[in-house]
């Protein structure tokens, strides 16, 4: 554990974003899009519209578009490339036909708006749809703007009237929902594209669901309309996904697919954290047992020294995805503190150490250091996001009350 002597002040944390921020700017492509890989460029510029809107709004600007906002202009760009349009064709966003699905002996309609499409984001060379489609929802939410109508002036739902961000979102969400599997055991789950009734040999797995579901969590935090059934499939899917508590090192955590098992079920902390983010999104609350079996992998490898399947505790540089994952399943599920020692009363500041670790191995210009699964500009994102702790909020129960410490993706 990280000494208390050398844990990262807000002011340090503060000057960290600063420096971050300014980097993440100055990597913005002439087209307004960040990254040099066309696999991941929309998803890449997803992430960097989140981080910039968002911090528009801690700031107190009413919408990351005020001009008065230091990082506007570059907001703006980055949905113009989003959004761009060549010869009458949006470029990296696609409108698709989706209609009823067989669900077991149910039939399950993904059309809740009834427009007949689902909308999808896609990189220029196109792949990760799901991937990308969970990023672009959260950054459209990080908006904060449901009524601005899409930079391309793209009117997908041919109404005569461009489509609102709202709008887009909803159409978003409904395409998730057709896209999620449907049979076998990948029934729940997302594959990197659509997996519906005519798909077969689908690969479903668990980094996929983190982010798929992670936009269906944003789309409801935008007031869109996730149907109801997608849960019922999602809870067959953290069923199958969770590895079962019988006394080996993986209780209680997240396959990467189920049919690895038990040859590579590829259990680790990154996954870890969207399994807690998709059972509180299902509904589940934090002594719900298979939720706490999932805590207990968490605290369980919390101190693996290594990045697999830990998230980098006492590593240089650390998993950076891996603490985003961790982060944002610990946000959604309101969970400030996590039990380290075992007496069932928590009592680890798990940002504390995050902050720390994030802070003092941010480099001198400003930016993160490549490590797993990330380059430095995806790392600086995951940095960014992990120190400002930014998720989708997580609406009230049913009849409740907004939760005090709520406010927009914070």
């Amino acid at each position: 554990m990280i000494p208390s002597s050398t844990a990262a002040t807000e002011e340090e944390i503060e000057e960290s974003i600063v420096r971050g921020l300014a980097w993440l700017a100055a990597q913005q492509n002439p087209d307004g899009s960040w990254g040099t890989n066309l696999g991941q460029m929309t998803a890449i510029t997803g992430f960097a519209l989140i981080k910039l809107q968002m911090r528009a709004h801690e700031l107190g600007y009413e919408s990351p578009f005020d001009p008065a906002y230091e990082y506007a202009r570059n907001v703006s760009a980055g949905w113009i490339f989003i959004f761009n349009v060549t010869d009458n064709i949006p470029s990296y966003v696609t409108a698709q036909n989706i209609g009823s699905q067989t669900h077991d002996s149910r039939q399950d309609d993904p059309d809740f708006n009834g427009n007949g499409i689902g909308i999808y984001f896609h990189n220029p060379v196109i792949g990760y749809t799901v991937y990308t489609t969970g990023v672009c929802l959260m950054a459209l939410e990080a908006s904060g703007t449901p009524d601005r109508v899409n930079d391309g002036g793209i009117d997908f739902d041919v109404d005569t009237n461009p489509d609102t961000f709202k709008e887009i979102a909803q159409d978003a969400a409904e395409w998730l929902a057709f896209a999620q599997g449907d049979s076998g055991n990948d029934t729940g789950g997302w594959d990197y594209m659509a997996h519906d009734n005519q798909t077969v040999n689908a690969a479903t797995d668990n980094s996929n669901g983190g982010y798929a579901v992670l936009g269906l969590a944003a789309a409801e935090a935008f007031t869109c309309t996730v149907p109801g059934w997608v849960r019922t499939e999602l809870d067959f899917w953290i069923g199958a996904i969770q590895d079962p508590v019988n006394g080996d090192p993986n209780d209680g955590g997240s396959y990467y697919n189920p049919d690895w098992v038990p040859g590579n079920p590829w259990c680790n902390e990154l996954k870890a954290g969207n399994l807690i983010f998709q059972m509180t999104f299902f509904g589940d609350a934090t002594s719900t047992p298979r939720f706490m079996d999932a805590m207990d992998y968490i605290t369980r490898h919390w101190m693996d020294e290594n990045n697999d399947p830990g998230w980098g505790y006492n590593q240089t540089p650390a998993h950076y995805q891996a603490m985003f994952c961790l982060m944002k399943g610990f946000e959604y599920s309101r969970i400030g503190l996590i039990d380290l020692d075992g007496d069932d009363t928590p009592e680890h500041d798990w940002y504390q150490e995050f902050a720390d670790i994030i802070v003092d191995q941010q480099n001198p210009g400003g930016s993160w250091p490549a490590s797993d699964w990330g380059d430095e500009l995806l790392n600086t994102l995951w940095a960014l996001l992990t120190l400002e702790k930014i998720t989708p909020i997580r609406p009230p129960p049913v009849g409740g009350t907004v939760y005090p410490t709520d406010k927009l993706g914070l």
